[in-house]
């Protein structure tokens, strides 16, 4: 697998999207199961496109990755467009750090590296591009493509966390220097690390890391995502400013963020990776979801 994903980087990203898009069918053809839980997923929010739409999509996005990951960072950066940044901006003139949230749709991982390779702080003292950054990441269970994952991820500026008490404090570290970490929050977290809170108005076991990581540095947060845009151009790098307060309330405050990402979601639904089970498990009795 590690060669065939060498091999691809080579391709146009056109090539890779055409083929991502078949892989995605192919997927849906040959597991019901995959299928099942995306209808499922689009159903739960009220999303009317169809499944295959959201199949070729998940397919584009999981091929895109070799050449995201296997590409010289400067090609990778030629294909990345910005609009504005004026909400990445002004978080970081904080100068308490910055916690990104961005959900699992898009192309997830050009978010960091684009900030690791290109974002000059307000902060900086300097003309270098690129800003240090440190991601939250969720080791894979499979040999060889944490060997690739491990390689390709960690680039200059940009440090890799892992998802236990060691990563946790790598980020804290980093938030105290005044720096950015970063998180992919729809992701179900280990069993004592999360809380019941509703994702397109059905319970879901939320983490409710990034709540604690901003209540315990005063950091501000900044949801981004970068959109695939049309005829494999590349992506579009959005930010939007998370301007609620949380009141330290880990249910509360799990449920401000979910809701916030939820609307980023709607931004470009159909890129969202509904075939993620999302829905994992049955909250207790106890557990109260709260509803917005």
């Amino acid at each position: 697998m590690i060669i065939f994903f060498r091999l691809l980087s080579f391709f146009p990203l056109k090539v890779i999207h055409s083929l991502g898009a078949g892989c995605g069918i192919l997927l849906g053809l040959l597991s019901p199961e995959s299928r099942r839980i995306a209808q499922a997923n689009l159903e739960q929010a009220k999303q009317t496109f169809s499944v295959w739409q959201a199949l070729r999509e998940n397919g584009r996005a999981v091929l895109e990755l070799a050449w995201v990951w296997l590409r010289p960072t400067h090609t990778v950066m030629s294909h990345v467009i910005t609009q504005s940044t004026a909400p990445l901006d002004t978080a970081i003139a904080q100068g308490k750090g910055v916690i990104f949230l961005t959900p699992h749709m898009g192309c997830f991982e050009v978010t960091a590296q684009w900030f690791a390779a290109r974002y000059q702080s307000p902060l900086a003292q300097s003309n270098h591009l690129g800003t240090p950054i440190t991601v939250l990441y969720r080791p894979s269970r499979k040999r060889w493509l944490a060997t690739l994952l491990a390689k390709v991820r960690a680039r200059h500026n940009l440090q890799l966390a892992s998802a236990d008490t060691k990563g946790v404090r790598l980020m804290l570290k980093a938030l105290r220097k005044g720096q950015a970490i970063g998180l992919l929050p729809d992701q179900v977290p280990s069993k004592g690390e999360g809380v019941w809170v509703n994702w397109f108005e059905k319970p879901a076991y939320t983490m409710t890391l990034p709540g604690k990581l901003a209540a315990s540095c005063n950091a501000p947060i900044v949801l981004a995502v970068a959109l695939r845009q049309p005829k494999s151009r590349g992506w579009l790098l959005h930010f939007e400013p998370f301007n609620k307060t949380l009141t330290g309330d880990p249910v509360q405050d799990t449920a401000c963020i979910n809701h916030a990402l939820e609307k980023l979601v709607r931004l470009a639904p159909v890129q969202y990776w509904w075939t993620y089970k999302r829905y994992k498990g049955l909250p207790s009795s106890s557990a109260t979801p709260i509803h917005r």
